[in-house]
Protein backbone atom coordinates (compact mmCIF):
# COMPACT_ATOMS: atom_id res chain seq x y z
CA UNK A 1 0.00 0.00 0.00
CA UNK A 2 1.27 3.45 -0.88
CA UNK A 3 1.58 6.50 1.30
CA UNK A 4 -1.70 7.37 2.92
CA UNK A 5 -3.32 10.77 2.65
CA UNK A 6 -5.67 12.09 5.27
CA UNK A 7 -9.15 13.07 4.08
CA UNK A 8 -12.35 13.97 5.83
CA UNK A 9 -15.48 11.92 5.17
CA UNK A 10 -18.93 12.67 6.51
CA UNK A 11 -21.08 9.71 7.52
CA UNK A 12 -24.57 9.73 8.92
CA UNK A 13 -25.04 8.32 12.42
CA UNK A 14 -26.11 4.85 11.23
CA UNK A 15 -23.20 4.57 8.81
CA UNK A 16 -20.76 5.53 11.54
CA UNK A 17 -22.32 3.06 13.98
CA UNK A 18 -22.24 0.27 11.39
CA UNK A 19 -18.61 0.93 10.43
CA UNK A 20 -17.65 1.09 14.11
CA UNK A 21 -19.47 -2.18 14.88
CA UNK A 22 -17.84 -3.94 11.95
CA UNK A 23 -14.40 -2.67 12.85
CA UNK A 24 -14.84 -3.91 16.43
CA UNK A 25 -16.15 -7.26 15.21
CA UNK A 26 -13.21 -7.69 12.83
CA UNK A 27 -10.69 -6.07 15.19
CA UNK A 28 -9.67 -3.39 12.71
CA UNK A 29 -9.90 0.37 12.66
CA UNK A 30 -12.77 2.31 11.18
CA UNK A 31 -10.28 3.76 8.69
CA UNK A 32 -9.34 0.26 7.54
CA UNK A 33 -13.00 -0.60 7.03
CA UNK A 34 -13.51 2.54 4.95
CA UNK A 35 -10.37 1.80 2.87
CA UNK A 36 -11.67 -1.71 2.19
CA UNK A 37 -15.05 -0.34 1.15
CA UNK A 38 -13.41 2.16 -1.21
CA UNK A 39 -11.22 -0.59 -2.70
CA UNK A 40 -14.26 -2.81 -3.26
CA UNK A 41 -16.16 0.07 -4.85
CA UNK A 42 -13.26 0.93 -7.15
CA UNK A 43 -12.98 -2.62 -8.48
CA UNK A 44 -16.73 -2.83 -8.95
CA UNK A 45 -17.81 -5.17 -6.17
CA UNK A 46 -21.33 -4.39 -4.97
CA UNK A 47 -22.26 -4.44 -1.28
CA UNK A 48 -24.46 -7.50 -1.81
CA UNK A 49 -21.57 -9.33 -3.42
CA UNK A 50 -19.36 -8.48 -0.44
CA UNK A 51 -22.00 -9.87 1.90
CA UNK A 52 -22.16 -13.09 -0.13
CA UNK A 53 -18.39 -13.33 -0.09
CA UNK A 54 -18.29 -12.75 3.67
CA UNK A 55 -20.86 -15.50 4.23
CA UNK A 56 -18.98 -17.88 1.94
CA UNK A 57 -15.75 -17.22 3.83
CA UNK A 58 -17.46 -17.82 7.17
CA UNK A 59 -19.00 -21.07 5.89
CA UNK A 60 -15.62 -22.22 4.56
CA UNK A 61 -14.00 -21.43 7.91
CA UNK A 62 -16.66 -23.47 9.75
CA UNK A 63 -16.14 -26.39 7.36
CA UNK A 64 -12.37 -26.21 7.77
CA UNK A 65 -12.74 -26.30 11.56
CA UNK A 66 -15.00 -29.35 11.26
CA UNK A 67 -12.50 -31.02 8.95
CA UNK A 68 -9.68 -30.29 11.39
CA UNK A 69 -11.69 -31.85 14.21
CA UNK A 70 -12.34 -34.95 12.07
CA UNK A 71 -8.65 -35.21 11.26
CA UNK A 72 -7.77 -34.88 14.95
CA UNK A 73 -10.18 -37.72 15.78
CA UNK A 74 -8.73 -39.90 13.01
CA UNK A 75 -5.22 -39.15 14.24
CA UNK A 76 -6.19 -40.13 17.79
CA UNK A 77 -7.65 -43.43 16.53
CA UNK A 78 -4.55 -44.10 14.45
CA UNK A 79 -2.29 -43.45 17.42
CA UNK A 80 -4.38 -45.86 19.52
CA UNK A 81 -4.13 -48.57 16.84
CA UNK A 82 -0.38 -48.09 16.50
CA UNK A 83 0.04 -48.23 20.28
CA UNK A 84 -1.99 -51.48 20.39
CA UNK A 85 0.11 -52.97 17.59
CA UNK A 86 3.28 -52.03 19.45
CA UNK A 87 1.90 -53.54 22.66
CA UNK A 88 1.08 -56.81 20.84
CA UNK A 89 4.50 -56.89 19.16
CA UNK A 90 6.23 -56.38 22.51
CA UNK A 91 4.08 -59.14 24.13
CA UNK A 92 4.83 -61.54 21.29
CA UNK A 93 8.56 -60.90 21.60
CA UNK A 94 8.45 -61.32 25.38
CA UNK A 95 6.35 -64.35 25.28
Amino acid sequence: MGKRTRIQVYLDAKQKADVKARSERERTTMSEQIRRAVDAYLIGIAAGELNLLDEAIKAAARELLAMAATLDEANDRLEAVLAELERRRAAREAG
